[in-house]
C-alpha cells in the first residue's frame, strides 16, 4: 500500500539547484525535521505573497491540514488590486502628451531649419515631451503587467510616440 498524500493536488516540477543551496536547504530541513520539498513550497509562498503585493496583487493562500497534520494549499485567490489612481495618471498624461504632441506637430514646420535641425527652443519643448512619453510608458507597461491597460488607452499610446518619432526623426 502507497503511503498517504501529503499534498491533494500536487505537481512534480524538476528543480535545479546550485550543489551549494541545496546542502544548505538538506540542513535546514533536517534541523526543522521537514522535508526539502516542504521548505521549498514554504519559500515559494513567501516570495509570490511578497512578489505580489510589488505588484499591485494581492494573494491570497486557504489551507486545510491534512490526516497527518501537514498544512497543504487549499485553494489560492488571486485578487488584482484596482488601482483606479494609476489609470487616472495615466488618462491625465495621455491627455496632456496629446495636446503637446498636437502642438508640437503644428509648429514643426516653422522651427524646422532643414538637415535634421529645429529651433533650440523647439528641441527643448520635444525632448521634454519624449521625456514624459517615456515616462508615460513605463506606467502603461505597469499597468499591463497587471492586466489593468485597455486596447484603447494602448492605441493611444503607441499611436503619441509614432507621432512623437515621426517629429524627432525629420531629416
Amino acid at each position: 500500500m502507497p503511503r498517504p498524500r501529503k499534498l491533494r493536488d500536487a505537481v512534480v516540477v524538476p528543480l535545479v539547484l546550485e550543489r551549494s543551496l541545496y546542502n544548505i536547504a538538506k540542513q535546514v530541513a533536517r534541523a526543522r525535521h521537514t522535508s526539502v520539498s516542504h521548505l521549498v513550497r514554504e519559500a515559494l509562498k513567501q516570495y509570490l505573497e511578497e512578489e505580489a503585493t510589488r505588484l499591485g496583487i494581492q494573494v491570497t493562500f486557504s489551507y486545510i491540514k491534512n490526516s497527518e497534520g501537514h498544512e497543504t494549499v487549499e485553494r489560492t485567490d488571486i485578487l488584482k488590486i484596482l488601482n483606479e489612481p494609476a489609470l487616472e495618471d495615466l488618462d491625465r498624461q495621455l491627455k496632456e502628451l496629446e495636446e503637446v504632441v498636437a502642438a508640437l506637430e503644428k509648429v514643426a514646420d516653422k522651427k524646422y531649419y532643414g538637415h535634421g535641425y529645429y529651433a533650440p527652443d523647439f528641441s527643448k519643448q520635444l525632448d521634454y515631451a519624449w521625456h514624459r512619453m517615456i515616462s508615460m510608458k513605463k506606467l502603461a507597461e505597469k499597468l499591463a503587467r497587471l492586466d489593468m491597460l485597455d486596447i484603447e488607452r494602448a492605441r493611444k499610446a503607441v499611436n503619441l510616440e509614432r507621432r512623437l518619432k515621426r517629429i524627432r526623426r525629420r531629416k
